[in-house]
């Protein structure tokens, strides 16, 4: 890292962030006669690499990502590599995050990602290597999350938004993108950030204590199907942080997660074992800002549930799904010493046995809501919802009613009066994006779309 004087005076557009770009094999520093923090962004790709349009999106500390847009030159068909753009970052101290994407014809042909920080009223260079891995690059500016299901999601009442990360693609492809609805605006964005969770399915729920948003494990598709023990959060600043656990529970997938006020820590259920050939019905809390996981001791075992979902109603955690014991219907059990089971009262009956099926507490009707899932491989679309009152189940059949889907991603948000439900897999395998996503608001469905 070099401080440099002032030589030469260059043109800046815009405010904070400045791209600009050179021509194919440019040689001096960009930053070079520019009296603010710098950092200076060579772009390399192998062979006779085209473009016709530049995509950089661009987090400074981060925040929101900002995407500017660079294209050929008057009288040139397409930018020609190696290329260079500066970052201008005013007067401080600055972390940056880059994303870099190459088109042609409007499609990605290249990708690089990286970052640095460069210190206040200093230059730093840093080189990116473009190459044809393009992962989420073609989603990142349609304004919605590309299709997936088994995401994990969660409402951040700080950022006034819904989060939402990776999940799996139509092929079985984890994605390790983040995104999150902007529930006032009902708009989605994408965040970016220098680190995040790798590529998987997962869970996802909000940390009161730590006013973030918090992961465990998941199911990794790199190298062959696994289950992970890694615990992550996203801070109010849209940041992703790796925590390390003195203690934690076994690498495992499908967990189910909440956060109970009455306790003041996160709780983890169940999932399958890192291998995923065994079901789990193991309790673990996280008490308040600690990063060291307890073992919950229960007066007697937990019920053993595949596919488990947690929610917390306000008062207590409840487990729902189907007890392999007697897996015929969903159960919901409420988790104080023991998981009890909250039968429903005579004559009502309750869903028929599933997996993958969709949860969210709606605290606005004050009900559990209930969508979908799968069974004898076909996907449902049925909506019930449940009461944590007299315990009776509901059929939903008013409004839009979403495609019969599983693994869709299910959260309420004040904003929206209502639960937000995104992606999923339909019958031929094929999963949906976020554009398909639908609201219900109690008590009927409808579509976010104008």
């Amino acid at each position: 890292m070099t401080q440099h004087s002032s030589s030469s005076y260059r043109r800046v557009v815009g405010l904070c962030v400045s791209l600009v770009a050179l021509a194919a094999g440019c040689g001096p520093d960009v930053c070079d006669g520019i009296r603010q923090t710098c950092l200076s962004v060579r772009l390399e790709a192998d062979g006779e690499q085209r473009s016709d349009r530049l995509r950089v999106l661009v987090g400074i500390d981060g925040g929101n990502a900002a995407e500017r847009i660079s294209k050929p030159p008057l009288g040139s068909a397409a930018l020609r590599f190696p290329l260079s753009f500066s970052v201008l970052l005013g007067d401080r101290t600055s972390q940056v995050s880059l994303d870099v994407i190459a088109e042609l014809s409007g499609s990605p042909v290249l990708r690089g990602q990286g970052g640095d920080t460069v210190a206040a009223g200093q230059h730093k260079q840093l080189t990116l290597k473009l190459g044809p891995d393009l992962g989420n690059a073609a989603t990142l500016s349609s304004g919605y999350p590309a299709a997936r299901h088994s995401a994990g999601m969660a409402y951040f009442p700080e950022r006034r938004s819904i989060v939402l990360f990776g999940g799996l693609d139509s092929q079985g492809r984890a994605l390790d993108d983040t995104w999150e609805f902007l529930a006032a605006e009902r708009r989605w964005q994408p965040l970016r950030s220098l680190s995040h969770p790798s590529a998987r399915a997962s869970t996802l729920v909000y940390h009161a204590r730590r006013h973030a948003v918090a992961l465990f494990g998941g199911l990794s598709t790199d190298g062959g199907n696994k289950g992970l023990d890694d615990l992550w959060v996203l801070d109010q600043s849209g940041s992703w942080s790796s925590i390390s656990q003195p203690t934690a529970p076994s690498a495992r997938s499908t967990a189910a997660l909440a956060y109970d006020t009455r306790t003041d820590s996160l709780v983890l259920y169940g999932g399958r074992n890192e291998a995923q050939a065994q079901l789990l019905n193991d309790v673990w809390e996280l008490p308040g800002e600690s990063s060291t996981w307890i073992p919950r001791t229960l007066g007697m075992a937990a019920p053993v549930v595949a596919n488990p979902r947690l929610v917390f109603d306000g008062r207590y955690v409840l487990l729902v799904g189907s007890d392999e014991a007697n897996p015929t219907t969903i159960k919901v059990w409420r988790l104080e010493t023991n998981f009890t089971e909250q039968v429903p009262p005579p004559g009502n009956t309750a869903p028929i046995r599933r997996s993958d099926f969709s949860v969210s507490f709606d605290l606005f009707a004050g009900a559990l809501v209930l969508f979908g899932g799968t069974t004898a491989g076909a996907p449902l679309s049925d909506t019930l919802t449940w009461s944590p009152i007299d315990y009776r189940w509901k059929p939903i059949t008013e409004g839009m009613l979403p495609a019969p889907c599983s693994g869709a991603s299910f959260a309420y948000a004040p904003e929206l009066t209502g639960s937000l439900l995104v992606g999923g897999r339909v019958a031929d395998g094929t999963a949906l994006s976020g554009e398909e996503a639908r609201l219900f608001s109690a008590p009927s469905w409808r579509s976010l779309k104008p």
